[in-house]
Order: C-alpha cells, then structure tokens, then sequence
C-alpha cells in the first residue's frame, strides 16, 4: 500500500517528487518519509470541520491500504505524524479530494 505514495504519474495529485532515487539499502525509510510528507500536505490529507478529506489514492486503492491495516484510518495512524494520528476518529466524515491533473513539478508545490 505505501508504493501508492511513492510510484509517481507525473501529476499534482500524485505524491510529491523526492530529490532523490530509491535505494534498495534505505527503501522502507523512503517510503516512510514518502507517506509523511503526502499526509502534511493538504492534497492528500486534511481535516477540516469534522470532515477528513483523503487522496483519491485511498479511494482508487482502498483494498490495498484495508489488506495491510485493516482500514484506512488505521493505516493513516500507523503512518502519519502523531499530530495528525491523534484527530483521527471514527467520528469523522470522509471526503476525498478531486485528484490534480496538472504536471507534478515543484513550482505546483509552493508549500514544499
């Protein structure tokens, strides 16, 4: 399920580039840094009014992240920053966002 955070479409919705390759030796640290930097960026993670406004890839993908964790919101705790994993409840709505066509290239990542 994390390789949905780190394969790249070349479009605003995907993850954000990294400034580096992937290496066998540190893979499951880059796939990591990958779902933390998606999740602090509102256009793949957000909370607002009671409302939790997800990717589309959790949409597109859910059986993925639902065989690896269970459910959506286990999988985001288990991956998220502390801060985020902590507003998370099954209280919340859940939206998600209308996925960004446009060219992934850092000048549409002003926030990065």
């Amino acid at each position: 399920a994390q390789v949905h955070f780190a394969v790249n479409c070349a479009s605003v919705g995907c993850p954000p580039l990294r400034s580096e390759v992937y290496a066998a030796n540190k893979i499951d640290e880059q796939l990591a840094d990958n779902l933390l930097l998606a999740f602090n960026t509102p256009r793949h993670l957000r909370i607002e009014d009671g409302t939790l406004y997800l990717s589309s890839l959790f949409d597109w993908y859910a059986l993925d992240f639902t065989r690896q964790s269970g459910d959506i919101l286990d999988f985001i705790k288990t991956h998220a920053s502390e801060d985020i994993a902590v507003k998370l409840n099954g209280n919340l709505r859940v939206n998600y966002i209308e996925y960004d066509w446009r060219l992934n290239q850092p000048a549409n990542f002003p926030e990065l």
